[in-house]
């Protein structure tokens, strides 16, 4: 991967390179942990989704039984 990706100048200094490099580490840095966050909401989500998935089909065969008798 080229994390080296160009100002439209013709040469930066080594400074400037590194303070273009560390800004751009930063926002990547907290899009990693804005993205972190997301799959905890929706592990959260999917869980929550699975449990009353599973407490719908209880129902269901239980209402099943019941009808059966």
């Amino acid at each position: 991967m080229n994390i080296y990706k160009s100002t439209g100048e013709k040469v930066e200094s080594w400074p400037q390179w590194v303070g273009r490099l560390s800004e751009e580490n930063l926002h990547l840095k907290k899009e990693n942990d804005k993205l972190k966050q997301q799959i905890k909401d929706l592990e959260t989500e999917s869980f929550e989704l699975k449990k009353r998935s599973c407490d719908l089909f209880s129902e269901v065969i239980e209402a099943k039984a019941s009808h059966a008798k």
